[in-house]
């Protein structure tokens, strides 16, 4: 994040490369990576390996599904290293719901997890 210590995902790696304990990992945020880097998908494959991975949509900090990201792409590079076995990791949102803000709060801001048609869960 602009103005903090750290502002790029190679920066944190090095640091946790440096260190070399091993239950310390970086938190992937894909909603700032995308604001102060871009290229998200290409970040991910060399700095997945370990940690967490946080959506939010860009821009908006909304559900992960709006706006610029096309989540069905992230989804086939995370799919590929889990498979591949080069990612363990958890995932998840920190953002604010949209949709249905009022009615249903975070209930009604889930549908993005939904699986495309002809995609199981």
């Amino acid at each position: 994040m602009p103005g903090c210590f750290l502002n790029r995902q190679h920066e944190a790696h090095r640091i946790v490369q440096h260190v070399g304990a091993p239950g310390m990992k970086v938190n992937m945020d894909l909603y700032q990576g995308q604001i102060v880097e871009g290229d998200v998908a290409n970040e991910l494959r060399p700095y997945l390996p370990g940690g967490r991975i946080q959506f939010e949509g860009v821009p908006g900090r909304h559900e992960p599904d709006q706006r610029e990201r096309h989540l069905p792409c992230v989804y086939q590079i995370i799919d590929a290293l889990a498979c591949a076995g080069s990612w363990h990791g958890w995932v998840g949102g920190g953002y604010r719901p949209a949709r249905g803000a009022v009615a249903w709060g975070t209930r009604d801001g889930l549908g993005w997890l939904k699986p495309p048609i002809g995609r199981s869960a």
